[in-house]
């Protein structure tokens, strides 16, 4: 048995396997929802290879977030830039308005920019959102979002944190608008897509 065994290995007889396929895509929408309309999601766009890119405050990242939530329809209620991604709760105000294409578009034109100073890649290629049911406050998730850079100890307090900001950061309860949103057993509830 031992003889059989050193023959093996000295001619090569291990197993091949043919050429690797490629890995099938999970779908990244949902199939049942075209994300438009008068909706609000909560998205988080990640950087490349999760690269503490933002680390200080920038001008550019944020008037290109407005002014493309503005192009497409949208509320910017929250945002918050941590080092390595980005959250945003945006609510559509128009029937028209799209999420794929303003996520599309602001990947494109803040990758453009970064691409141009520093010749690297800056966003991952898809990112996380997740369409908020009627039975979920806006407040409550514009909240996790800036409570987010202190729960990872970046600030002592969600108002100390430069790079948050949005409709919510600075306004009062009261002043505070629900969202239009989709029954709670019509869709699931998140979801990763391709920008």
């Amino acid at each position: 048995m031992k003889r059989a065994n050193e023959a093996s290995r000295s001619v090569g007889t291990e197993l091949q396997l043919g050429p690797k396929l490629p890995v099938r895509k999970k779908r990244p929408r949902l199939r049942e929802f075209d994300y438009r309309g008068r909706y609000a999601y909560h998205v988080i766009i990640v950087t490349q290879n999760r690269l503490a890119i933002f680390t200080a405050p920038s001008d550019t990242l944020v008037t290109s977030l407005q002014d493309t939530a503005a192009l497409y329809g949208f509320r910017l209620l929250a945002y918050c830039f941590m080092p390595d991604h980005l959250h945003m709760l945006v609510q559509g105000q128009e029937d028209s308005s799209n999420l794929v294409r303003f996520v599309q578009r602001y990947k494109q034109l803040t990758a453009h920019e970064y691409k141009q100073r520093s010749a690297s890649k800056l966003w991952q290629d898809s990112y996380f959102d997740r369409i908020l049911r009627s039975n979920e406050s806006l407040v409550t998730v514009a909240e996790y979002i800036f409570y987010n850079p202190v729960s990872a100890g970046l600030v002592e307090g969600a108002d100390l944190y430069a790079l948050s900001g949005g409709e919510y950061f600075s306004a009062s309860a009261a002043d505070r608008a629900e969202a239009l949103s989709l029954p709670d057993d019509s869709l699931h509830s998140s979801n990763e897509a391709e920008a």
